[in-house]
Order: C-alpha cells, then structure tokens, then sequence
C-alpha cells in the first residue's frame, strides 16, 4: 500500500464468508483488530500465496483520507504459467468504515479488474464521499474462472488527506 512513496495502510482482516467471522486478526477491547496472529493457518497461506478464495479483507490507512481511487494487481499474463489468469479477481466492491462491523458503509463502487488489461489497474471511485476514511474493504465477489482461489498481489488506496480548516 503507498501513498506519495510511503506506506499508507496494513491489512487488519480478512473475512473468510464460509464462516463470516474475521480470520487472523486481534481485537483490542472495543472489538477493532489490531494486530495479525502469524499462527493462523490462512494468514500462513495469505502471506505465503497471495491467494484465497471469495471474501473480503479491512485495510488500515495510516490516516484517513478522501478516497478517489484504487489500483488492483495480479500476475502479468507473461509470467503465468500457460498464460493463465483465472485466478485473478473480476468483479469486487469497495466500501468505506469507520469501525469495522459498521451496518453502513460507503460504498465508492462495484469494479470489474479485466484479465485482458494490463496487470496493475487503476479504478476511480464512482461514488464519491466528503468523509475521509482511514479503513478501506475489499470485497471480492468472483475471479476469472479458477475454481479454487483468487489472487491477489497488490490493491493500493488513492487519495488526498481532508483539508484542516
């Protein structure tokens, strides 16, 4: 994740929707995850892989910011093996929280990442908000046809820090 060359957020869940629940994630007292637990078997594989299946993941800006953007990654086509790209995700949504959990969220749009396309894509939000958020959600709903999983290599959140007035 960058922003201006610096890292701007950190994975804090990935939601597994077999059960729902957050997978490899610590809560502080009010129930926001704040560390990863390494002996978690997906977090084991999310690290090692890049890759699971349908779910989503909560990613912790380092500030909050007025979101205009994201650019998702795979593989490049050239360096798959037999030029296949089913594993790389299709259609995913976004959303804006301010706690994980929250009932309503922003959502800045339903994307479509094209197998076909270069493999670092940008979208621009197509719903904007006047809210800064520093927690960003992927939701990622289908791949290209793999059976199994769905990787992916880099999503990066594009934005400005509000105004102080």
């Amino acid at each position: 994740w960058a922003f201006k060359g610096r890292q701007v957020g950190m994975l804090i869940g990935l939601v597994l929707p077999a059960t729902g629940r957050p997978c490899c994630c610590c809560s502080d007292a009010k129930g926001v995850p704040v560390a990863l637990n390494v002996e978690c078997s997906c977090l084991e594989q999310l690290v090692l892989t890049g890759c699971f299946r349908q779910g989503y993941m909560m990613i912790k800006l380092a500030q909050a910011v007025l979101v205009e953007g994201f650019s998702v990654e795979h593989l490049p086509k050239k360096l798959s093996l037999n030029n296949d790209l089913s594993s790389a995700p299709n259609k995913f949504v976004v959303r804006g929280i301010t706690r994980p959990g929250q009932e309503d969220p922003h959502i800045f749009g339903e994307f479509a990442y094209s197998d076909t396309g270069d493999s670092l894509q940008y979208f621009p939000v197509k719903k904007r908000s006047k809210i800064a958020y520093e927690i960003v959600e992927l939701d990622i709903q289908s791949n290209h046809g793999h059976i199994d999983y769905t990787c992916l290599y880099r999503i990066r959140v594009h934005g400005q820090p509000p105004k102080l007035s």
